[in-house]
Order: structure tokens, then C-alpha cells, then sequence
């Protein structure tokens, strides 16, 4: 790896999001709405493994993830498609979440999910937005998220 000029080494961040996922799925169904808990669905997991393919030709000094089950899992997907002497230890950091949504509401499929959401993600950089009524403010998720990566 060649250095940029003034430094001793040059580093490269690799930001990734999960593979598919099912909001809709029965683990979501049976921890009550808790989007904490959803893993990759099939999809999602052959997505992550062909990432793994895709980047299996950089050495990564790190690799961090926010703990969810579908962050999780990518990463390891992708930590696995290393050289076996080159994968780092995969470290979780709960800064790195994503925001916390508040109420949806009743929603009645994937459609109007996706619409509320995108709602509140136009007006994200208003002052106190939040990621729907009761949610967490978008200013604050980001302050959280950049302390865990500086």
C-alpha cells in the first residue's frame, strides 16, 4: 500500500450495509415489533457472501458492526471470505446502530413502511427530527455514529 504524502500509511474505510432482510418476518412478528432481532433471509446471506467474494482481495485492519444479527452476520460473511491468516477479529460497537425508530403506527404492509420512513428520513436534517414520533433524533444518531468511527 502506498502512502499519501504527510502520512505513514494510507487508509481506506469500507462502509457496508447489511444483505436483504424481512421487516416483515416472523422473528420480527415474535419479538413483537423488536427490529433488533432481524437476521438475514436467504437473499440477504448469499448477498453478504458475494460482498465476502467481491472484497476478498483487501486486507482489512478492522472490522466492526453494530452487534444486530444482520450486521453481524454480513460481516462474518464477508470476514470469511479472507486469506485465513488475514481476517481480523470482528469487533462490535453498539455506537454504530442504526437510529431507533419510534412508532410506525399501524402499518399494513411493506409499502407504506417504506413510505413513512421515507418521510421522516426527507426531513431528517430539520432540528429535532426524529425517526418517527417518539423515535431517535437524527442529530443525535449521527453524533453517536461518528463518535464510534473517529
Amino acid at each position: 500500500m502506498s502512502a499519501l504524502p504527510g502520512t505513514t500509511g494510507r487508509r481506506r474505510i469500507y462502509l457496508m450495509r447489511h444483505g436483504h432482510v424481512d421487516y416483515f418476518g416472523k422473528e420480527i412478528r415474535e419479538a413483537g415489533g423488536d427490529f433488533s432481532v432481524v437476521p438475514l433471509t436467504p437473499l440477504g446471506q448469499e448477498q453478504a457472501k458475494a460482498a465476502g467474494i467481491a472484497l476478498s482481495h483487501v486486507a482489512f485492519d478492522r472490522a466492526v458492526c453494530s452487534g444486530y444479527p444482520r450486521t453481524q452476520q454480513t460481516a462474518e460473511y464477508v470476514l470469511a471470505a479472507q486469506p485465513s491468516d488475514g481476517a481480523p477479529a470482528l469487533e462490535v460497537d453498539a455506537g454504530l446502530v442504526e437510529v431507533h425508530g419510534g412508532d410506525y403506527g399501524h402499518v399494513k404492509n411493506r409499502a407504506e413502511m417504506a413510505a413513512k420512513m421515507a418521510f421522516h428520513f426527507d426531513i431528517a436534517g430539520e432540528p429535532g427530527a426524529s425517526m418517527l414520533p417518539g423515535g431517535e433524533v437524527f442529530a443525535e444518531a449521527m453524533a453517536r455514529s461518528v463518535a464510534s468511527i473517529t
